[in-house]
């Protein structure tokens, strides 16, 4: 396999004028333009970088002839995620759109097909991929989304606003923030737009002690976002009545066990379900046997035949790519194959 290549780009800036960057990766092949994939990292607006992405995603994506783009993006509670997340996204989609070609032509000799992107998202940033869906435009040809967040100006439905008290978060120390908690949280010179995940045998950052209190105390909604129409705005769900023909082709990936606040298997149901009824024309729902939050980051999915219940992930989320062309259809099913992951024929 050719050597993946990468470059760390500043494609927006926070509110006191700090970089914020975007992690690009591709291939060194320059004989065909590169369609773009942008990837958009989970974390539930409050932790989470480009550095949680599976290496695994990547390779096959740039071994495919995409450009990805991983943006990171304004982190709650110190902005909140309408005002942060939510313009940090399109900021990164306008950046794929109008710069990152010109600028991978003139510095890497990459030729980038800027009118051919898709967008891609785990938990939180499923919903930050179904907003660039929403935008209607063009250029966007696929848009898939890992176990998304759902519903969440629904309490009673998405039941974010009810305390989640499951394993492993059940095993979590209470956590109440002191002034110099809030000081790493929210710094007086700079908005967090990159914080890593726990590391297993380390203690637990600020930050992370943060995030579970949030969905032990049933919280989280009203940490990311400052008012009940701010919780609206952020919701994608309420923009699928206007979907229409123009929203793209659309993929939902779900496991069944997944009972994470915002991302059951009923609301992927039921946000396919309206999609169609809006009028959207191509959308799909793959259901993962045996499969909770962020199955695709454990470890082995993607490079060891982990059984037919993990079809789901790696094939679909490639090949929703269609705009390709449908000779690419078969070629990825191929390939998967390849690298030991079971596909549906």
């Amino acid at each position: 396999m050719t050597a993946v290549k990468s470059d760390r780009l500043q494609y927006c800036t926070d509110d006191f004028g700090n970089p914020i960057y975007a992690r690009v990766c591709w291939e060194p092949d320059t004989s065909t333009p590169k369609p773009i994939v942008i990837i958009l990292h989970a974390g539930g607006f409050v932790i989470g970088s480009d550095a949680m992405i599976p290496q695994v995603q990547i390779d096959y994506l740039t071994s495919h002839n995409f450009v990805v783009v991983i943006p990171n993006y304004r982190l709650c509670p110190q902005v909140s995620a309408l005002k942060g997340a939510i313009p940090d996204t399109h900021a990164s989609y306008d950046f794929c759109k109008s710069t990152l070609g010109p600028l991978m032509l003139s510095t890497h000799d990459i030729d980038v097909d800027a009118s051919k992107i898709a967008a891609m998202g785990m938990s939180a940033g499923g919903l930050l991929a179904l907003h660039l869906a929403a935008r209607g435009e063009t250029n966007i040809k696929a848009v898939t989304v890992l176990y998304p967040s759902l519903y969440l100006s629904q309490p009673s439905l998405s039941r974010t606003n009810e305390p989640y008290n499951l394993p492993p978060y059940n095993q979590a120390p209470e956590f109440t923030p002191t002034q110099e908690d809030w000081n790493q949280l929210c710094p007086p010179d700079k908005q967090i737009s990159e914080a890593g995940l726990p590391i297993p045998g380390t203690r637990m950052s600020v930050r992370v002690s943060y995030m579970i209190n949030l969905l032990k105390t049933g919280t989280w909604n009203t940490a990311i976002t400052s008012s009940p129409e701010e919780l609206a705005a952020l919701d994608p769900c309420s923009k699928f009545a206007n979907a229409g023909a123009v929203w793209p082709p659309t993929f939902f990936i779900q496991g069944d066990l997944d009972e994470t606040p915002g991302s059951r298997i009923d609301l992927v149901v039921k946000a396919a379900d309206e999609l169609r009824k809006a009028g959207a024309e191509d959308v799909e729902v793959e259901i993962v046997q045996g499969a909770r939050h962020m199955f695709d980051a454990m470890p082995g999915v993607g490079t060891q035949d982990l059984g037919p219940g993990w079809c789901g992930e790696d094939r679909h989320v490639w090949e929703d790519c269609k705009f390709l062309g449908g000779e690419f259809r078969e070629e990825l099913k191929k390939v998967v194959k390849e690298v030991g992951m079971v596909g549906r024929d």
